[in-house]
């Protein structure tokens, strides 16, 4: 959803998602999480988005060693 960084409920970001995915539905999101984030905050809000119709989801990590 664009450089969103504020934290925003997923009752937003569901909206948010789906007024872009109405606009473009081969909108892809980009989740940027790090090692604070517990997974259940992130599965939330890719479920959230989801839940629009959008498929097309993926997650980036920082902060974690190899």
């Amino acid at each position: 959803l664009g450089e969103e960084t504020l934290p925003i409920p997923l009752d937003e970001l569901k909206r948010k998602a789906e007024v872009i995915y109405q606009a473009n539905s081969e909108i892809e999101v980009v989740f940027q999480s790090d090692e604070s984030v517990s997974f259940n905050s992130v599965a939330k809000a890719m479920a959230a988005v989801q839940s629009v119709g959008i498929s097309k989801i993926g997650i980036v990590t920082t902060g974690y060693a190899n």
